[in-house]
C-alpha cells in the first residue's frame, strides 16, 4: 500500500508513468522494482508445514489435505509474486535444492516417531 502511495507522489499524483522525480536511474529502479525474492524464507515455511504435518498426521488424517491446501496456495502465490511483483530472482545453483532435499529427511522421520508415539498411546476414550 505504502509502496503504491510513494509511486504515486514519485508521478506527481498523476497517471503518466513517463513523469518521474528521481533524479537518477538507481533511485528509479529502487522505487518501480519490488523487494527481492527470500527462497530461503518459503523453503522453510514449507518444510515447517510438512514437519508439522506429518508429526501430527497419525492422529488428525485431516492435516494431510490441510497441508496439500497450503502447498497449492503458496505455490501458486510464489507464481503469482514472482512475475507481478518481485524483481527477478538470481540465477540458484542445484546446492540449494540438494540441502533442501536432505532436510526432506526430517519430517520423515517425524512421521514415524510421531506414529509409533501417539499409536503406543493407547485408546483416547474409554
Amino acid at each position: 500500500f505504502w509502496i503504491g502511495l510513494r509511486r504515486c507522489w514519485d508521478r506527481s499524483v498523476g497517471c503518466w508513468e513517463g513523469r518521474t522525480r528521481q533524479t537518477s536511474i538507481t533511485e528509479f529502479i529502487d522505487l518501480y522494482a519490488g523487494p527481492l525474492f527470500d527462497l530461503s524464507e518459503d523453503c522453510s515455511f514449507m518444510l515447517l508445514v510438512l514437519s508439522i504435518c506429518m508429526f501430527y498426521g497419525t492422529i488428525m488424517p485431516m492435516l494431510y489435505l490441510i497441508c496439500l491446501l497450503c502447498m497449492l496456495v503458496l505455490y501458486w502465490f510464489n507464481k503469482l509474486f514472482l512475475f507481478k511483483v518481485y524483481r527477478r530472482p538470481p540465477h540458484y545453483d542445484k546446492a540449494i535444492l540438494n540441502s533442501i532435499r536432505t532436510l526432506l529427511i526430517v519430517p520423515l522421520v517425524a512421521h514415524c516417531m510421531g506414529g509409533v508415539f501417539f499409536m503406543n498411546l493407547g485408546p483416547s476414550f474409554p
